[in-house]
């Protein structure tokens, strides 16, 4: 059994993948944007965000149009365009090259998948297909609720703009599928059930540290702020909405919010929101 598996930018399950498939010897490449194996000796190796614990020779990449995409990191509109090309591109690039390699399984994510699996159905491989978020479908249905709760907050949702073009090609790469992995049983239900019923979806769950044991307060604790921290994309998809109203009515409590993610407006749009 050998693997191929594409991604633009990798995150930390797919590190973890590629590292449990290199650990069995069943890894044949990895398609990706910018990335660095262990053994690799281009200054840039040293960007631990894109560096893997795979043979450099193992990795192929296309690096142009995700410098473009970084450097126009500010216009989050253009930023979102450039990224989803990027995942088409890059598509495109490993379905060119499969017929190099000798593979059993492709593993791809998705808008990322539709090229890849059309050549990898004609070479006889199997289509592993990883859906990390609720389906479109559902996703538009309860982001269109959230427009409506927050008129202001929509431009951050995303889902709710997303063109129909790029909605049927998720469609397409679902229904090319031998096999669907998602991270949680809502994300799975979000799958149509009709996929559902004719191949194997699993989940596998996102991990996460063991929390420590809740205490009580001692009396010199009591008398400090209450820290909050949110980590993620500063969307309305994450709640971010909600968690700034109830800062509003906690105005004169205790505490102090310190957020962490990639904005999705401007930053004068969140600092109006006090």
């Amino acid at each position: 059994m050998t693997f191929v598996v594409s991604h633009p930018t990798g995150n930390n399950f797919v590190f973890a993948l590629l590292e449990e498939l290199q650990k069995k010897d069943i890894l044949t490449q990895y398609f990706t944007t910018i990335g660095f194996g262990k053994n690799c000796s281009f200054l840039f190796s040293k960007i631990k965000k894109r560096k893997y614990d795979i043979p450099d020779s193992k990795i192929k990449r296309l690096w142009i149009p995700e410098i473009q995409r970084l450097l126009f990191n500010s216009d989050q509109e253009k930023n979102r365009r450039l990224a989803d090309r990027i995942y088409e591109k890059l598509d495109v690039k490993t379905a060119k090259e499969l017929s190099a390699f000798s593979l059993n399984v492709v593993h791809a994510y998705e808008d990322g998948a539709l090229d890849t699996f059309y050549k990898a159905k004609e070479l006889g491989a199997q289509c592993s297909y990883e859906l990390p978020i609720v389906n479109w479908p559902t996703s538009r249905r309860l982001l269109s609720e959230e427009a409506e709760r927050y008129p202001e907050w929509e431009p951050t949702l995303e889902t709710t703009r997303e063109p129909e073009e790029k909605l049927l090609r998720k469609e397409k790469e679902m229904k090319l599928a031998n096999r669907i992995t998602c991270p949680s049983k809502f994300v799975l239900d979000s799958i149509p059930s009709e996929i559902r019923e004719q191949i194997p979806c699993q989940i596998a769950p996102f991990g996460s540290p063991q929390m420590p044991k809740a205490h009580s307060l001692t009396a010199k604790e009591k008398g400090k702020y209450l820290k909050i921290l949110f980590v993620g994309s500063m969307s309305q998809r994450k709640g971010l909405a909600d968690l700034f109203r109830a800062m509003q009515l906690l105005k004169n409590e205790t505490i102090k919010l310190s957020i962490l993610g990639q904005p999705s407006m401007p930053m004068d749009f969140y600092r109006k929101q006090f």
